[in-house]
Parts: C-alpha cells; structure tokens; sequence
C-alpha cells in the first residue's frame, strides 16, 4: 500500500514536471507557426498576402482531419484513459470525441478569422492603392488646369497689350 501510494505520487509529481517543457514546446511552435504572418522581429521576411493565404489554406486541412480523426476514434486512443474509474463526466470515449469536435470546429474557425483577415487586409490596400492612383491622376490633372490658367492669362495679358497700343497708336 505505501509502495502504490508512493509510485503514484512520483508518477504525479513527474507528470506535472514533464508538462511544462511540453506547454513551452506547444507555445513556441504556435508562436513560430503565426510568425510569418505577423511578421514582427525576429522574423525577416513577411509572407506577400497571397503567399499568407496559400499559408493559411494549406494548414486549415491539418487540424481538421485530426481533429475529426480523434473525433471518430472507435475507441479511447490512450488505453490508459479508458482504465481511469471516473463518477463524474463523461466517458473517456465521449470526451476524447469532444476534445476532436473542438479541435476540428474550434480550430475551423480560427483559420477562417485568420484567412477573413488576410483578405480584408488585401482588399484594404488594394483600394488604398486605387486611391493613391486616383490622386495622383487628379493632381496631375489640376497641374495641367493651372498651367493652362497661367497659359490663357498671359495670352490675355498680350492681347490687350497689342489692343492698347492700338488705340494709343491711332
């Protein structure tokens, strides 16, 4: 009873130190997964938006057949699970076929407000880049308009010279 008592407070106690190295390893390949999309240091090279939504389109499919794969699991997939005696909650099958659902919905969505703000972001300099355009057409134009003014004003200003020296003349 002492010997049982005291491997599971090992098998506890090192369960809970080994988590933290795996939290910190899912953590950063989340943050080295994002990167290129946010493109902050320390990262070099900013994905173009096209090559941000091929990025985004091409991991959606990942997650969602492995979350529908644990969801349609037959059985518990860690035959340690399915011995835990529990009074409470669902079955180990029943929550590892909630734990895919959320995984494979949960994660959906995540991409899919990710690919909604690549193309939104797109949309937004491509109509930023149509009004520069636009702007600039229209300086130009009133550029020509103003020359064309000091054009006419000047052969105005010529012509009532000639008329006036006309009239002086006669």
């Amino acid at each position: 009873s002492s010997r049982r008592r005291h491997t599971r407070l090992l098998t506890v106690t090192g369960v809970q130190t080994c988590a933290l190295p795996i939290y910190a390893l899912y953590l950063g390949s989340g943050l080295l997964f994002w990167a290129p999309l946010v493109a902050t240091d320390p990262v070099r090279h900013r994905l173009s938006r096209a090559g941000a939504l091929g990025y985004l389109i091409t991991q959606m499919p990942q997650s969602s057949f492995l979350g529908v794969a644990i969801m349609w699991a037959p059985a518990p997939l860690y035959a340690h699970y399915a011995t835990l005696a529990r009074s409470w909650g669902p079955t180990p099958l029943e929550d590892q076929q909630l734990a895919g659902a959320i995984m494979w919905l949960g994660g959906d969505a995540l991409f899919l407000v990710a690919i909604f703000a690549v193309l939104a972001a797109w949309a937004r300099a491509e109509e930023r880049g149509g009004s520069r355009y636009d702007l600039a057409q229209a300086d130009a134009a009133t550029a020509e308009i103003r020359r064309r003014e000091i054009a006419l004003a000047e052969r105005l200003r010529s012509e009532r010279g000639e008329t006036n020296e006309r009239r002086a003349s006669k």
